[in-house]
């Protein structure tokens, strides 16, 4: 959900970065006439993708979070000696 959100509010701003570049480069007189249209999309696609980013990454949050209290992290360590198939270096996390 927080991709969608992401994806949505980032291809609002582009829409609207787009089409003002294309309205100023090949329509300069009728630009704000047109740009109406195309400043309501990409509001509308932030309005969306906005809080459809932001339950995302709190639905992530509280998964992470609950993974982590559920498996307790363990200290990396490191052995030198011999190992399954010789003599080497190990590092266990």
């Amino acid at each position: 959900m927080a991709y969608w959100g992401e994806y949505t509010w980032c291809f609002g701003l582009g829409w609207v970065l787009g089409a003002a570049i294309y309205q100023g480069i090949f329509y300069r007189d009728m630009f704000w006439e047109n740009m109406k249209s195309n400043l309501c999309l990409g509001a509308l696609c932030v309005v969306a993708g906005v809080p459809l980013h932001i339950i995302g990454v709190k639905k992530l949050d509280r998964l992470a979070f609950d993974y982590n209290s559920q498996h307790p992290s363990k200290k990396p360590s490191i052995s030198i000696g011999a190992q399954q198939y010789g003599f080497g270096l190990a590092i266990n996390f």
